[in-house]
């Protein structure tokens, strides 16, 4: 499971060394793991001066809250740090991904199965043999159905789809 971007976080006033643990194994997963942090939050003023390395303010925007921690009143209450909340969850959202895809045999004696989603254009390939697998990103559905529908299914992925798209192993 974590060969895939399914989870992340965006921590709210958590000044805490790093946000979250990672998130995908082998991946970069900085892009899932955010946050936003006051720079008068309370729990930052106590732990800057005992060196515990907290993450850096992301905002000093007005605040009504006196210890600049509070949800509503410092992060989601005061425009300018809202919208900055709302861009950190947009970054998380868009660097997201589906988990395995459901993936059909086919018949072939190079390729055991292959899974699609329409809606990412993810092509998932598992191949005979090593039982390696394979995440092939903005393929088009027609290229899926082209291959599934070849006579030669093999072929048809050496020659339209392998080297044309970009790609990354998800299992040994």
């Amino acid at each position: 499971m974590d060969q895939f971007r399914i989870l992340g976080i965006v921590g709210l006033g958590s000044p805490a060394g790093r946000v979250g643990n990672d998130l995908a194994s082998g991946l970069d997963s900085s892009n899932l793991r955010v946050h936003v942090n006051h720079e008068r939050d309370i729990v930052k003023v106590i732990l800057d001066p005992l060196g515990l390395g907290t993450l850096p303010a992301t905002t000093n925007a007005d605040t009504s809250d006196p210890i600049a921690h509070a949800l509503l009143d410092t992060y989601l209450g005061v425009p300018e740090v809202h919208a900055q909340v709302m861009q950190k969850v947009a970054q998380v959202a868009e660097n997201l991904e589906p988990w395995a895809l459901a993936r059909q045999g086919v018949n072939s004696s190079a390729i055991a199965s292959a899974g699609y989603n329409d809606f990412n254009e993810l092509l998932d390939i598992a191949f005979t043999g090593s039982g390696s697998e394979y995440r092939y990103e903005h393929v088009p559905v027609s290229v899926y159905q082209s291959m599934l529908s070849a006579s030669s299914v093999g072929t048809y992925f050496n020659a339209n789809v392998r080297n044309n798209y970009s790609t990354r192993k998800v299992y040994p």
